[in-house]
């Protein structure tokens, strides 16, 4: 049976990892158009998404090495936090 502490790191971990992909699917320019005819009340929600414009060609690795030290700072700071939850979880509280 998982202790109090270790359901609230889970819950923690649930919900960091919904937010954080919540936050980066609705990153940029995308429109919602509600459409409702007020006669007979029927309507539609329409998602655009913003134009697609055109990468450019990367010529050379540094493309590739800057998404690798990218990955790697978000690794860091993600075991960051997790050091930082888990010393706070072991620390024992006061009693009152």
């Amino acid at each position: 049976m998982p202790t109090p502490q270790t359901k609230r790191l889970i819950a923690f971990l649930l919900i960091s990892i919904f937010s954080i992909s919540l936050l980066a699917a609705c990153s940029g320019p995308t429109t919602i158009d509600v459409n409702i005819d007020p006669t007979t009340g029927a309507g539609n929600i329409v998602v655009n998404p913003p134009p697609q414009e055109p990468t450019p060609v990367a010529t050379g690795t540094s493309g590739d090495m800057s998404q690798v030290a990218l990955f790697a700072i978000v690794v860091i700071v993600l075991i960051g936090v997790m050091a930082i939850v888990f010393s706070v979880a072991r620390r024992p509280r006061r009693e009152e």
